[in-house]
């Protein structure tokens, strides 16, 4: 998958990429409304370039399915657990549900941090342009705008 970004920071190769959100994002609302999400990624470029970075289609895949499925699985099986361990309390199960899916967090939360180093899972820039050579160089905002709005 490739997404084009404006850069809004940058020093020395290390890039804040601001992102407009898919089409297929308009409705989900799991970002909480933003109408631009930024990433911290490496490259070469400078504020105001536009860069298309790339994220091999099977990493996205993986990375989606884990970040769904570990949770809701480890939901699933806490509920599982409690209601063979306390069959006669539905208190129990509840509590043993949010453990499971607490302890899968976790998990989750371990995982993002080994596979963070790992070069594979990293998105690249594959390609920067100026500001001026951009379609739709209006539709994000400033890389100014953006910085202080970080601060």
């Amino acid at each position: 998958m490739i997404r084009t970004g404006k850069v809004i920071r940058a020093e020395g190769e290390d890039l804040q990429v601001c992102f407009e959100p898919l089409q297929s994002c308009e409705n989900c609302g799991m970002c909480g409304g933003r109408k631009e999400s930024t990433v911290a990624l490496r490259g070469k470029a400078r504020a105001g370039d536009w860069v298309d970075v790339q994220m091999p289609d099977a990493r996205v895949l993986k990375a989606s399915a884990v970040t769904y499925l570990l949770p809701l699985t480890g939901l699933i099986a806490g509920i599982a657990l409690g209601t063979v361990l306390f069959p006669q309390s539905d208190v129990a199960a509840f509590i043993a549900g949010g453990l499971g899916l607490a302890a899968a967090l976790l998990a989750l939360k371990a995982i993002d941090r080994r596979v963070g180093k790992d070069e594979q899972w990293q998105p690249r820039v594959v390609a920067v342009r100026p500001p001026e050579e951009s379609p739709g160089a209006e539709a994000l905002p400033k890389a100014d705008e953006m910085n202080d709005s970080l601060k």
